[in-house]
């Protein structure tokens, strides 16, 4: 992939392309859209759990259009055989709490999703320092909303106009359901499409207007 992985983009290392936040949107709804895939569209008879969601096997694309790469973690299963007793892999910073208790389910990918998109909102990794201490993001930001609403507009490429920090403010409020403690409590991919693609559309219908009043 052209552009390698998405993290580097979110920590600035290198030649790392800008991301303003519509490019990071787009981004956001291609890694859902790759997981509904998996996870309910790829079979009729069976289901895939990733187990590695994180930005560093997000990789962009000549045009920094998204794909999910790295399926060595990969487990196929089928949807009555909901959660499953596995052992745990993946990355610290993006496993879903109950992963830990060694149960798995497609859940698990979907808070590891909520994990990026709070990268994408503030450029931080997914366990850093933050407020003085280490911390992982997903439980710094649900603890810490001030502190994250400082970070997003230390977020320079993400710019700072009402409708953009609408948009982000959404996303966030997504992203903290993705990041549920409680299985349960997390959407679906499915249903995740459905959101950002209704903020992207939003984005290009003002873009439109504002195109035609010019």
């Amino acid at each position: 992939m052209a552009h390698g992985a998405l993290s580097k983009h979110l920590r600035k290392e290198g030649k790392a392309e800008r991301l303003d936040w519509s490019r990071r949107l787009v981004i956001a709804l291609d890694v859902a859209r790759g997981l509904e895939y998996l996870h309910t569209l790829a079979s009729q008879s069976q289901i895939y759990i990733h187990r590695d969601v994180k930005s560093a096997n997000v990789l962009l694309g000549e045009d920094l259009r998204a794909k999910i790469g790295d399926f060595g973690f990969a487990w196929a299963t089928t949807e009555d055989r909901e959660p499953i007793d596995t052992k745990c892999v993946g990355t610290p910073g993006y496993t879903a709490p109950e992963y830990f208790g060694l149960k798995l389910s497609r859940k698990a990918d979907v808070y590891s999703f909520g994990v990026i998109l709070l990268e994408l909102i503030t450029g931080k990794k997914a366990f850093e320092y933050m407020s003085r201490s280490q911390d992982y993001i997903a439980i710094w930001f649900e603890k810490k909303k001030d502190d994250f609403w400082k970070a997003v507009e230390e977020e320079e490429d993400i710019g700072t106009d009402y409708e953009t920090q609408q948009s982000v403010q959404e996303v966030a409020e997504l992203a903290g359901s993705c990041c549920a403690k409680e299985a349960e409590r997390r959407p679906e991919m499915s249903q995740i499409v459905r959101v950002l693609s209704s903020l992207i559309e939003i984005r290009d219908r003002r873009n439109q207007a504002s195109s035609s009043g010019s």
